[in-house]
């Protein structure tokens, strides 16, 4: 899908034009971010997602056009947190469905990227099992339970490591339903300290 994007579309600045770059510095330098949260925060984010700004353009095409390499680019507007010694990262699923027609799911790229810049493991053992439509394309009331009982861990009876700190990863929040569903997860399965890291999150 890249390569056929990339033959009709030839890389530009999503927000400028400018070639060879789907993000350029002046662009990138000009996305509105949050102040660093402490690391106790429940839920980290680095900016605001504001529909059809620059940075919603650049999710939308890393989701949607498979353009990978937005991916990485997205970390960078997170300062690195000061993780505790014990931490994993927790890609949030997607259902198989929904994967095999994308091709990847966006939380594991975003979570290996930031693996690469926190040393921290990536643990891949949630999954959603049942099909949910999009939390962006429903009223806020519905997002609060869109999701309710959508996922559980790849294997049932797997107990986790009470000592390790659990970061949830994903691309955008919007209520905040999905890292307090994932969450419920974790901690039913022994889990004690569990936070989220996204890169937007709606106001």
């Amino acid at each position: 899908m890249k390569i056929i994007f990339d033959l009709f579309f030839p890389i530009r600045c999503f927000g400028c034009g400018e070639k060879k770059t789907y993000s350029c510095e002046k662009c990138f330098l000009k996305i509105p971010r949050f102040q660093e949260a402490p690391m106790e925060t429940q839920l980290i984010a680095a900016a605001p997602f504001v529909e059809k700004s620059f940075l919603s353009k650049l999710i939308h095409h890393f989701k949607y056009d498979g353009i990978r390499d937005i991916g990485p680019r997205l970390i960078e507007l997170l300062p690195p947190p000061p993780f505790p010694p014990k931490s994993a990262l927790v890609p949030v699923p997607l259902h198989w469905r929904r994967e095999n027609i994308r091709g990847f799911n966006q939380s594991v790229i975003l979570a290996h990227a930031l693996a690469k810049k926190s040393k921290c493991a990536v643990l891949d053992f949630l999954k959603r099992h049942r099909f949910t439509q999009p939390q962006i394309e429903l009223p806020r009331q519905k997002r609060l339970t869109n999701l309710h009982g959508a996922f559980s861990l790849k294997n049932p009876l797997q107990k986790l490591d009470p000592t390790i700190s659990y970061f949830l990863v994903d691309d955008v929040s919007t209520t905040g339903a999905t890292f307090t569903e994932c969450a419920t997860v974790l901690k039913n399965h022994g889990a004690k300290n569990i936070r989220g890291i996204v890169i937007a999150r709606t106001l």
